[in-house]
């Protein structure tokens, strides 16, 4: 048993990046969504965000992913971050006037480490109109491999030049 676990520990050292490198990688794609990002103004705050919803048709069922930089303007009308969102939504229709979303919202730091995260199941009519809310629980700590999978995912979409190994 020692053995077969120590034959595995080189290619277990393979497959994660050093933390460096991931903090590299966090850094570009911090940067690509600080800059690329379409700003939208709520009364949430300010957020500068990547989209890609597929079909874009938006009166299908899809798929929407969303990276965010979330914040505000500063004095000078900056926009100063101070954590980001990554947002995972599946649309599919529950009857015939309405949505079923359901809803991962994934919250982390400057440095990308998630700290919070919620899952919600909505019902929407297709007129925007939101019937129901249900959050279900959820743990930080049995999510962490799915935020690297979404920034994984992004990463992929925006053609970083490294990449984090895929799980």
């Amino acid at each position: 048993m020692a053995l077969l676990f120590a034959m595995c520990l080189p290619v277990l050292a393979v497959a994660q990046p050093s933390w460096q490198e991931q903090q590299s990688q966090w850094n570009e794609l911090k940067s690509y969504v600080l800059n690329h990002g379409e700003r939208v103004v709520n009364n949430y705050g300010v957020f500068m965000t990547l989209s890609d919803v597929t079909p874009s048709d938006v009166t299908q069922p899809r798929q929407a992913e969303y990276l965010s930089a979330v914040g505000g303007l500063n004095e000078l009308g900056q926009f100063v971050v101070s954590q980001f969102h990554g947002v995972s939504e599946t649309w599919t229709l529950k009857d015939a006037k309405t949505w079923k979303i359901e809803q991962w919202i994934f919250m982390a730091d400057l440095e990308g480490q998630l700290f919070k995260a919620e899952h919600r199941v909505i019902v929407e009519g297709f007129d925007g109109t939101v019937y129901e809310v249900t959050t279900i629980p959820e743990q930080v700590k049995g999510l962490l491999s799915a935020w690297d999978q979404k920034l994984a995912e992004w990463r992929a979409r925006i053609g970083a030049k490294s990449t984090i190994p895929q799980q």
